[in-house]
């Protein structure tokens, strides 16, 4: 075989796996999409609200539980949060989560926020996004966050309270999906 046939061949398997790279759905055909805020350098201190909108690309509907009082603390299903890195040192790194403060009260049964998400249909994740600010100690610089929302039916590490898990969902499989729509921000003084 020439060089030239083989280096079709090469680019024919790139090809062939590039959808599957950097890819954020889930095992269930699911895609989680971050929007970036109007303001992208923002004062410390100065609250940044972020949308998230979960869709279904399968061809089948699918159930999945809509985020509510809790989730942002991984209390209830879905856990619903975020990961960030800072540009540091001329690369990328990791950035901490801490714990979120807040009351003991919230909306820990789960079971009744469970949706039908037909082919195409998306979910807006709504007002229980965490706040950036309470999720990571933030200092001046430049940051990307990504979106993560966790169903775990019913078994997040963070959970105060167990409720089984709803018959429709039994056959559903614990899954994370991680949105690829990374935003940048910088926090200034």
């Amino acid at each position: 075989m020439t060089g030239q046939g083989r280096w079709w061949k090469v680019w024919l398997l790139v090809l062939a796996a590039f959808p599957l790279l950097g890819s954020s759905e889930g095992p269930s055909g699911l895609h989680l999409r971050l929007f970036e805020p109007t303001e992208t350098t923002v004062k410390i201190g100065e609250r940044v609200r972020l949308r998230g909108l979960l869709t279904n690309r399968s061809r089948n509907s699918m159930l999945v539980v809509k985020p509510g009082d809790g989730s942002e603390s991984g209390w209830r299903e879905p856990y619903v949060y975020y990961s960030a890195r800072r540009w540091t040192d001329g690369r990328w790194q990791e950035v901490e989560r801490q714990p979120i403060g807040r009351c003991g009260l919230y909306n820990a049964d789960w079971t009744k926020d469970v949706v039908t998400l037909k082919p195409g249909q998306s979910l807006e994740l709504g007002d229980w996004l965490p706040d950036l600010e309470s999720s990571f100690k933030l200092t001046p610089g430049k940051y990307r966050f990504c979106l993560h929302y966790r169903y775990s039916q019913g078994g997040n590490k963070e959970s105060k309270a167990g409720f089984p898990v709803p018959t429709s969902l039994k056959g559903v499989s614990p899954y994370e999906v991680r949105s690829n729509d990374l935003i940048e921000l910088t926090f200034t003084e």
